[in-house]
């Protein structure tokens, strides 16, 4: 688990000669543009160099509220998932107290991105929803309400899923209220370089400057007309090393139901753990009688798993039930 006081420290430590105003007392979070009119950009960075690079890019109209992420605070080899989802937690509940986070994008890059969705997540649960989330060099495992951006290098073999012949547009158009995927010149690394930052900070403008769906009109999240549970039984709390799982869900029949796994194995996270472990998020058809089969973890340890239904994956309502909804299972 996550040592936060000590992890703040170590980051006011890196983030003490970055520029800009700060906003919080600790001065953990800077600004730069601050006089821009137009809607803040929050950006987690994984390096100081990054942020008044973006920031230059987009103009001074353009304010950008820099983040730090925890690379190189937390142990690659120790880390989990739960390590950048209190991270996010932190630095959203401090920013709710200076902005209107629903007048906000959210981003980040590398290890920043899964801290910028793990925000959005956070707030959307307190109602909050920013305007949109930009996950650059990073594949969320989680489906989201409302509007996604993806970001990935022309050239960047080990990130971008284009360039490994995969077609992950059928998953992304039920896991996201609206999803858009845009290629920057380059690999991996070099996107905030001076010849790389030029198409970066056009494709952030470009999405910005859009028609996002409006998160007013988004259904209530706290619809009484979505079922506490998903899963209509119990389910086992130990499984077999990829062991079939048959779950019965509260579902029509033929409808599909998101499946996604979670490890809370030290350095096993985001999709490159799952697709490891063989349980990349997937769809799932409901049979007959009202059951999914879906493999389990072929990697040993504890996992977490959240079903969400396709069909109400824009629906923050449905959303909402199901990231509250979770199953733990020690795989062995």
């Amino acid at each position: 688990m996550l040592n936060m006081e000590k992890c703040l420290r170590q980051l006011r430590g890196i983030v003490s000669e970055w520029p800009g105003e700060t906003l919080d007392e600790g001065g953990l979070i800077h600004v730069l543009n601050p006089e821009g009119t137009r809607p803040p950009l929050i950006w987690c960075f994984n390096a100081a160099s990054e942020f008044p690079a973006l920031a230059a890019a987009l103009g001074p109209d353009q304010p950008v509220i820099g983040l730090r992420s925890l690379n190189v605070i937390v142990d690659f080899r120790k880390k989990i998932a739960d390590d950048d989802a209190l991270m996010a937690r932190h630095y959203a509940d401090v920013l709710a107290e200076k902005l209107d986070l629903k007048n906000c994008w959210i981003g980040g890059n590398c290890q920043g991105a899964p801290v910028a969705i793990e925000m959005a997540n956070y707030l959307m649960l307190q109602e909050k929803p920013p305007l949109g989330i930009f996950s650059m060099e990073w594949q969320p495992t989680v489906p989201y309400p409302g509007n996604f951006s993806m970001l990935f290098g022309s050239n960047s073999h080990e990130f971008n899923p284009f360039l490994r012949g995969e077609d992950p547009w059928p998953l992304w158009n039920t896991m996201f209220g609206s999803v858009t995927c845009d290629f920057l010149d380059g690999e991996h690394g070099a996107y905030f370089s001076q010849s790389g930052i030029p198409y970066l900070a056009d494709a952030l403008t470009m999405r910005m400057n859009g028609e996002p769906i409006s998160q007013d009109n988004l259904p209530d999240l706290a619809s009484e007309n979505i079922p506490d549970k998903l899963v209509a039984d119990a389910v086992p709390e130990r499984l077999s090393c990829g062991q079939e799982l048959i779950i019965k869900v509260d579902q029509p029949e033929n409808t599909e139901v998101i499946a996604v796994w979670t490890s809370r194995i030290p350095r096993m996270f985001g999709m490159a753990a799952v697709k490891l472990a063989g349980v990349e998020p997937s769809l799932h058809h409901v049979s007959k009688d009202g059951t999914i089969c879906l493999p389990s973890p072929i990697l040993l340890g504890d996992w977490v798993l959240q079903l969400f239904p396709s069909s109400g994956s824009s629906d923050p309502g449905a959303w909402k039930k199901r990231m509250l909804d979770t199953y733990l299972f020690t795989v062995e």
